[in-house]
């Protein structure tokens, strides 16, 4: 269940917006954080019941689907309803509720970078010997497979956009989502083995980043 989660759900937060900022600007910030949404809700909906079924659920072989429904309730879920609700809405926020949460807005990018940094200086490097072979499957669907495959279908539509094309790609080449230790404690799943993936997939996008959008 971590192999999984390590190669599926990806730090396209953190470090996807500092990187679209700094190469595309706020319009590239603007699309990261739409597609976010999509990829919040099955964060902690299908990323949760991944590691919780690593326990009883995964013994009996069979969806437990009480389980999987308690999952749609949580922290996650209810803000990103509510603000959904609220756009959808077109509710009219106070002045200055608007102005905090600009001024909250423009530390994202510095506080996300303090967040990667500070969860890979906790990392156990030497789990990365225990973990070997898992770590380097990890990094080759990751960081390899999945970008490629972003790469290879977004290039048979044509009428896609090259920016909407370049932050589907960059966001499918991030590493592994830095907030899975936590999720992995929380919900089940190995805990270990999540930290070294996070550190090895953060630590080798620094090359294979850069090598897929100098391919778009």
């Amino acid at each position: 269940a971590t192999f999984i989660y390590l190669a599926t759900f990806t730090n396209c937060g953190f470090l996807a917006i500092p990187i679209a900022g700094a190469l595309y600007g706020s319009e590239g910030i603007v699309r990261v954080v739409f597609f976010n949404v999509g990829f919040n809700l099955l964060y902690w909906t299908l990323g949760v019941w991944t590691l919780r079924r690593s326990g009883q659920d995964a013994s009996s072989g069979r969806v437990n689907i009480l389980s999987f429904s308690k999952n749609l309730v949580n922290s996650g879920t209810i803000g990103l309803l509510c603000g959904i609700a609220a756009g959808l809405a077109a509710f009219k926020m106070p002045y200055i509720i608007l102005d905090s949460a600009r001024i909250l807005g423009s530390a994202t990018i510095p506080l996300a970078l303090l967040a990667v940094g500070s969860i890979m200086s906790k990392a156990d490097t030497q789990k990365l010997r225990t973990y070997k072979k898992p770590i380097i499957l990890v990094i080759l669907c990751r960081l390899i497979v999945v970008p490629a495959v972003a790469l290879f279908v977004t290039g048979l539509f044509g009428w896609l956009p090259p920016l909407v094309r370049a932050i589907i790609v960059l966001q499918s080449a991030m590493p592994s989502a830095s907030t899975t230790p936590l999720f992995t404690t929380r919900f089940g799943g190995d805990s270990q083995l999540a930290s070294a993936g996070v550190f090895a997939t953060t630590a080798c996008s620094i090359i294979t980043v850069p090598l897929f959008i100098s391919l778009l």
